[in-house]
C-alpha cells in the first residue's frame, strides 16, 4: 500500500491517542474507496480536463461558492488539528473533495468544453483551485501525495509563497495544470 495509504488508514480509523482495530481487509477498503476512487479519481478528473487550458484566469474573480467551501474546510481542518482530532481534519478534507465532485457532476465540464469554452475555463480554474487547497490540507497526512499533486500546478513565479497567503482562496496564481498519472492505482 505504501506509507501514505497506511498513514491515512491509521489516522482515519484509529482515534489519535486511542485504541483501534487493524485489518488488511479494512486497509484495502479504505485504499480503494477513499484514496483510489475518491482522491485519486478527483485528481484525475480535474487534471485531465484542466490540462487542456493553456492559461487560467485569476480565480479570485470567479466564484463565491468555491471560496466558501475552501474557507469552511480550512476552518474545520485547523480546529481538528488544534484539538488533536485528526479524523475531524480528514473529514474536512474529504468534505471539500465531495464538494468538488458534486460541482463536477453539476457543471459537467466535459460538455462545457464542447459548448461553452469560457464557462469551461472558469469551471476548471475553480476546480483546480479546490484541488490546490486539497493538496495543502493533506500535506501533514499524505506528504508524498501532496507533493505529487502540487507538482501538477504551474504557478506564477511572482507569487508570495508564505503559508498565510498560500492558504487563501486564490493565494497562489495557477497558470496551468499538468495531467496526473494515477495516484492510487487499483489493487490487483
Amino acid at each position: 500500500y505504501g506509507q501514505d495509504p497506511l498513514r491515512y488508514f491509521l489516522l482515519a480509523e484509529i482515534p489519535f491517542g486511542g485504541d483501534g482495530d487493524f485489518s488488511f481487509d479494512r486497509v484495502r477498503q479504505r485504499y480503494e474507496s477513499d484514496l483510489s476512487k475518491g482522491l485519486g479519481n478527483f485528481v484525475s478528473r480535474v487534471t485531465t480536463l484542466a490540462s487542456q487550458i493553456e492559461q487560467m484566469p485569476d480565480v479570485k474573480t470567479l466564484h463565491n461558492e468555491a471560496s466558501a467551501a475552501v474557507t469552511a474546510a480550512w476552518k474545520e481542518w485547523e480546529q481538528g488539528f488544534e484539538g488533536y482530532e485528526l479524523d475531524r481534519s480528514l473529514a474536512a478534507i474529504w468534505g471539500l473533495l465531495r464538494w468538488g465532485d458534486q460541482y463536477i457532476d453539476k457543471t459537467k465540464p466535459w460538455s462545457l468544453a464542447k459548448t461553452d469554452q469560457e464557462q469551461f475555463v472558469r469551471t476548471m480554474t475553480l476546480l483546480s483551485e479546490v484541488l490546490r487547497h486539497i493538496s495543502i490540507l493533506i500535506a501533514p497526512i499524505l506528504p508524498s501525495t501532496a507533493v505529487r499533486i502540487n507538482d501538477l500546478f504551474v504557478f506564477a513565479s511572482s507569487d508570495d509563497q508564505s503559508f498565510e497567503v498560500t492558504k487563501q482562496f486564490g493565494g497562489r496564481t495557477i497558470q496551468s495544470v499538468k495531467k496526473a498519472q494515477p495516484l492510487f492505482p487499483p489493487l490487483a
